[in-house]
């Protein structure tokens, strides 16, 4: 089936623009895993500060400024950062002791405490309390693992359920310890709604919230579950709710919250931004890349401040045109990809049935068989492809080339029409990389995907003059049969059209096809030769002209010339079978240093830069494409044959 091009132009150019929206990381980084942001400190305008906890995978690793980007309304800012210490971390781990805990939920509760006690740092202090009727503080804070531990195990499940009580009995003792320089955290764990507390839920989320306390709640699900109230008590301290299924997921929650614990890191940077402002965070270390993004209220910054000198600067930085909204990747997402398959599935109903025959030939040929074959698609795109072919008009040698490209490509296209195929696709792909990626990375686009789709073209070409080098010497065969047969040499050629396979039928079916319209046969077979772009078939063209001009037996010739051609073939097999290994090893180091060099640009974007920015970069990046440009051109020619 012919597909016209035309009408694919805009499915095409939207169904590039929606893939590299999915394969080019957005600027800041693709998020693999969570990164949580909290403790927001505005009170130092222009200062802005925020304690990020990293994920698990991290935990052990020495992170710096290297590792986090900041983004402030699209705009990058420098970036300080030190590791929170452990060492003044207070943990208070408030357990539900009801009669409903009884059995394996209490078993697991106490096991998967014992190991956050055992995984906390030396000198970290840990408070055990167990609430059923009423709260009981089982261990004040301690950093005596042994009594901790006796603690843990000297709980029982009985009772109701006074959670609310037990939250208040907690931040009272909490709010009386005598050190405000304590990083402290309240991990609660319940199964259940309060049954039988003094006090409200409201004087609860009144006194947690009031104090600088860290607050995590682990929900065992139950029918008696009450997620909302654990809900409004993480609001209220910027903490989250973590749902736990059954009993034996209790201990996976613990051991999270406890690496979050101890791979927390401060974040400070100078803003220059008044009211509220997108913050984004990105962590790239070690293969894993995690973001976070949140609304922030920075307030406003007094006009007699001046900044600190201790402050870092913010170098320039590229801020991504239009509201901020636009740089969210869900909203190109939510944009391109409807179009795009809007546009694609159009294309799709309009060109999913076969040409007729005599509009084909029509094209192909530039003939009047049936009028000029038009486009169905009208406006734009015609005068775009107009316009295309006056502009190569203007050079017939290139326009020939092109044209010649394409047609031994077997693409029923005209030269104009590729042109504007080629311009919608690298505007489409350029216009989200300069969303995505910025200019630098635009103008690196435009020239990725111009070279791409010449490549393809190429691709293509080479891909079916091999095939109908492949499938010559079977040809041959069944032409010298026919002509055996009796048949004239028009009717041998004919009866290839019926019976080889595509690109041999269709080419012999255009020599057939253009001899019947009145061009010299031999011509006709010189036309495809040339289309070939192979010596084999030009052999073969010689060798028909020969006959017609002093006769002769064709079909024992074409015996002979097939025979030969054949066992070239065979010997070309052997040689790309014997070769692959070895070109695909030289493929793969060909690509390999772009393909390492992409990803940590997008990964560690300051250490692989130094190759662009110093003279002894630049030397080194010259001196290895002359190396691998010679290495590629010596593979090439030792796996070339030649006879």
């Amino acid at each position: 089936m012919r597909v016209r091009w035309r009408l694919w132009l805009p499915g095409l150019a939207a169904s590039v623009a929606t893939f590299a929206v999915f394969a080019v990381p957005p600027a800041a980084g693709q998020s693999g895993v969570p990164l949580d942001m909290q403790d927001v400190d505005t009170g130092s305008r222009p200062g802005v500060a925020f304690t990020v906890t990293a994920p698990r995978e991290l935990v052990g690793v020495d992170l710096g400024e290297d590792h986090f980007s900041v983004f402030e309304n699209g705009t990058e800012r420098a970036v300080r950062v030190s590791r929170v210490s452990s060492d003044a971390l207070e943990v208070v781990l408030v357990i539900d002791t009801s009669g409903s805990m009884q059995g394996a939920p209490m078993a697991a509760a106490k096991g998967a405490a014992i190991d956050f006690i055992s995984s906390m740092p030396r000198g970290t202090r840990v408070g055990v309390v167990g609430f059923g009727t009423e709260p009981k503080v089982a261990r004040p804070l301690s950093t005596d693992t042994e009594a901790l531990i006796a603690a843990v195990q000297g709980l029982d499940a009985t009772g109701e359920t006074a959670l609310y009580d037990a939250v208040i009995t907690v931040t009272e003792e909490l709010a009386a310890e005598a050190n405000p320089d304590a990083r402290r955290v309240v991990i609660v764990l319940s199964d259940g709604g309060d049954t039988a507390s003094v006090r409200t839920l409201d004087e609860a989320v009144g006194l947690i919230g009031g104090v600088k306390t860290g607050f995590y709640a682990v929900a065992l699900a139950t029918a008696e579950s009450d997620l909302g109230a654990l809900g409004r008590m993480a609001t209220a301290t910027g903490g989250r709710v973590v749902a736990a299924s059954e009993p034996s997921e209790i201990a996976a929650v613990y051991e999270d919250i406890a690496s979050q614990l101890v791979n927390q890191y401060r974040l400070s940077y100078r803003s220059d931004t008044e009211g509220t402002a997108t913050i984004q965070v990105t962590l790239a270390a070690e293969g894993i890349t995690a973001t976070v993004a949140e609304q922030v209220d920075l307030g406003f910054i007094a006009e007699t401040e001046s900044p600190r000198a201790d402050a870092p600067s913010a170098p320039a930085a590229y801020t991504a045109p239009g509201p901020s909204f636009l740089a969210a990747r869900w909203t190109l997402l939510a944009g391109v990809i409807p179009m795009g398959m809007a546009l694609f599935v159009v294309g799709w109903l309009t060109t999913s049935h076969r040409e007729p025959k005599r509009r084909r030939l029509a094209r192909e040929l530039g003939s009047a068989l049936g009028g000029e074959a038009r486009s169905v698609f009208t406006g734009m795109t015609d005068r775009a492809t107009a316009l295309a072919d006056r502009m190569l008009s203007q050079n017939d040698e290139r326009a020939g080339r092109l044209n010649a490209k394409l047609e031994q490509a077997g693409l029923a296209v005209r030269p104009g029409e590729f042109i504007v195929f080629s311009l919608a696709v690298v505007a489409g792909g350029t216009g989200v990389v300069l969303l995505m990626l910025g200019p630098a990375m635009a103008v690196g686009a435009v020239t990725v995907l111009g070279i791409g789709i010449w490549q393809g073209l190429n691709h293509m070409q080479r891909r079916r003059q091999r095939a109908l080098a492949d499938q010559l010497g079977d040809t041959l065969q069944l032409l010298a049969g026919s002509l055996r047969a009796g048949h004239g040499l028009i009717q041998a050629l004919d009866q290839v059209t019926r019976e080889a396979e595509s690109p041999t039928a269709e080419e012999f079916h255009r020599v057939i096809v253009e001899a019947r319209l009145g061009r010299d046969l031999s011509d006709a077979l010189s036309a495809m030769a040339k289309r070939a772009g192979n010596e084999d078939v030009e052999w073969v063209v010689q060798a028909i002209r020969i006959h017609r001009e002093v006769g002769g037996d064709l079909s024992e010739i074409l015996d002979r010339v097939g025979e030969t051609i054949r066992d070239r073939n065979r010997v070309r097999g052997q040689i790309r079978s014997l070769t692959a290994e070895g070109r695909l090893s030289g493929i793969i180091l060909m690509a390999l240093p772009f393909l390492v060099g992409g990803w940590m640009y997008l990964t560690n974007r300051p250490y692989i830069m130094e190759l662009f920015t110093r003279p002894a970069g630049r030397v080194i990046l010259a001196v290895g494409a002359v190396l691998m440009t010679m290495g590629a051109a010596v593979m090439k020619r030792l796996v070339k044959p030649e006879f």
